[in-house]
């Protein structure tokens, strides 16, 4: 089933693509972030981002 893409005056929710794989990698892979759970290692690599992304069917959101 195809998700819709959501939008506010200051956000947009949309699923995730390829494109935003920097940014999962550069947010999810900080060292604070990593030590909180047992699914996100430090370093996180670009490729763990591109693959957690190619598994899940899962909302961003984008600030405007």
């Amino acid at each position: 089933m195809e998700q819709p893409t959501l939008y506010t005056d200051r956000l947009t929710l949309r699923l995730f693509t390829l494109d935003d794989a920097s940014d999962v990698q550069r947010l999810a892979g900080r060292k604070e972030i990593a030590a909180t759970t047992t699914s996100i290692t430090h370093p996180y690599k670009l490729h763990m981002a591109e693959e957690w992304i190619g598994t899940h069917e899962t909302f961003q959101s984008v600030l405007r």
